[in-house]
């Protein structure tokens, strides 16, 4: 299943796959594609923002512009082009709203952040991302390995709690059947 998402320059897809994701991302200062295995991937996000604040400065100036225009127009009966400059400003104001781009960051145990666009697909593909890391962690993790060392059965459960692959209760069902094993 791969999901693109594209806003402004960024251009993002994120292939779910059977051990992990392949998340792509494309910017004008980023090309890069990597693989991010299901057990890297954390409950923790932020979210991020960007725009071009060129346009923003550009609304500022423009309107400021035209408004002295304007004023010397009216003071000295000048034909100074104020009117340019007062309809430059709302355009320059509304690329500058056009550009805005939000993004849920999904942190990872690697150095890489996967960056997922604020859109009509965001929350189908971190639903979809959560999805399947649990899926895959269950299916890998979750059986009790009785030839391991009992302490890292343990801290195995404690991980799969910490994601929330598993609750409290079920956690503490493991560590009472790992603990009864050890006597």
């Amino acid at each position: 299943m791969t999901y693109y998402q594209k806003k402004n320059k960024n251009s993002i897809s994120v292939e779910i796959g059977e051990s992990g994701i392949v998340y792509k991302i494309k910017d004008e200062t980023t090309n890069r594609t990597e693989k991010v295995p299901y057990e890297n991937i954390l409950n923790d996000q932020y979210e991020f923002y960007e725009s071009n604040k060129t346009f923003k400065n550009n609304a500022i100036y423009t309107g400021v512009v035209g408004a002295l225009f304007l004023a010397i127009n009216i003071f000295y009966g000048t034909k100074l082009w104020a009117w340019l400059f007062m309809l430059a400003c709302p355009i320059f104001y509304y690329l500058y709203y056009r550009s805005k781009a939000a993004f849920t960051v999904i942190k990872t145990a690697g150095d890489i952040n996967m960056f997922i666009l604020q859109d009509e697909q965001h929350d189908e593909i971190v639903n979809a991302i959560y999805k399947h890391r649990n899926n895959y962690l269950q299916y890998n993790y979750l059986p009790i390995n009785y030839d391991n060392n009992p302490q890292a059965e343990l801290s195995k459960f404690a991980w799969l709690k910490e994601l929330d692959v598993i609750n409290e209760r079920e956690y503490q069902v493991v560590r009472e059947e790992i603990q009864s094993s050890m006597a």
